[in-house]
């Protein structure tokens, strides 16, 4: 299980701020996907490209402090869990609940104080509070990353393509006049 915190600045809009390093890459898809969870804890499926399902534990509560934003409304944060396992709702999930607002309280507080120059911090697995018997934190097996640059093979079959088409255009205005 690892924690995540979806959440608002002062100046700054909603952003992830809390997120496993393996959904690093896709965590607009925690931002875009948490709904309002008005103080319960909500159960939601999320499938981040490339990876199996994973279930989201969150609830949301009144950021600490009591913090307003720029425009004197009180702010709130979503935060939770991340459960790459296929068992049913842990029965700890209390437990797993209060570490993981815990480590979001504090990445919020580090958020509040720097909002402009903030960047989303990597979660760590919740191992201290997972019961013995629980299984394993396993990565899921994220897809390579599509390179910057076209491959300059895949360049020149282009070039030759464009070429062919050039030449058959030609060659068919040439019948044409032909005839």
């Amino acid at each position: 299980m690892w924690p995540f915190l979806v959440a608002r600045g002062k100046s700054h809009g909603q952003r992830t701020l809390l997120c496993p390093d393996f959904l690093m890459e896709h965590r607009m898809l925690l931002r875009d996907r948490i709904p309002s969870a008005d103080g319960r804890i909500r159960t939601l499926e999320l499938s981040p490209p490339g990876t199996d399902p994973v279930t989201v534990y969150l609830s949301e509560v009144q950021a600490p402090g009591q913090v307003t934003d720029q425009y004197g409304r009180e702010l709130t944060i979503s935060y939770g869990v991340i459960d790459l396992s296929d068992r049913d709702r842990p029965e700890d999930l209390d437990t797993l609940m209060a570490a993981a607002l815990d480590q979001a309280s504090t990445v919020y507080r580090e958020f509040l104080a720097d909002e402009d120059n903030f960047e989303t911090r990597p979660s760590k697995p919740l191992l201290d509070v997972v019961p013995a018997g629980a299984p394993a934190p396993v990565r899921p097996k994220l897809p390579k990353p599509r390179p910057d640059q076209t491959d300059p093979r895949m360049l020149l079959w282009m070039l030759v393509l464009a070429a062919l088409g050039v030449l058959a255009r030609l060659f068919h205005d040439e019948l044409i006049m032909l005839v």
